[in-house]
């Protein structure tokens, strides 16, 4: 991933690079991932899901990051920030599956997604959830997960 170089991980990995331009990229794998049954039987087909946690994770991680990064050198500008997906076709949320036995809910159609925001330091210092549901919620209330995630990204911090 770093320099378009894959890690030699398996599926689980992630890095973070800053740049002496002041870009950060957090690059990650395993936000989707495959769900496989085999102790069923007859062993029902195989899962795409979208792993919802691991993305808003990350993406509140490299948030708060560049707040500290902000402080740290004294930038008090604003951050533009992206979320950019691949491997979604025919995907569903984690978070439905893990909890509704049979019911995998509504299946992501597109193969990407992509978002785009921005937030000022003092945004970023107030709520960096407001990053992380402007770049999320479209896609979660694609994937029917919204509702988990909604009280986080209607409280202030």
């Amino acid at each position: 991933m770093y320099d378009g170089q894959r890690f030699a991980g398996k599926d689980s990995a992630a890095e973070i690079v800053l740049y002496e331009s002041g870009r950060l990229v957090l690059a990650s794998e395993r936000a989707v991932t495959t769900r496989s049954f085999s102790n069923v039987s007859p062993p029902p087909p195989d899962l795409t899901l979208v792993f919802e946690r691991l993305i808003i994770g990350h993406v509140s991680l490299l948030a708060r990051l560049a707040a500290a990064v902000s402080h740290r050198w004294g930038y008090t500008g604003s951050w533009r920030f992206a979320l950019s997906m691949n491997g979604l076709r025919d995907s569903t949320s984690w978070i439905i599956a893990d909890q509704n036995f049979g019911d995998k809910g509504p299946v992501y159609t597109e193969n990407i997604y992509e978002r785009a925001t921005e937030a000022s330091l003092a945004d970023l210092d107030e709520n960096p959830d407001q990053v992380v549901a402007a770049l999320t919620a479209p896609l979660l209330r694609s994937l029917g997960s919204y509702p988990a995630w909604e009280k986080r990204f209607n409280t202030q911090s």
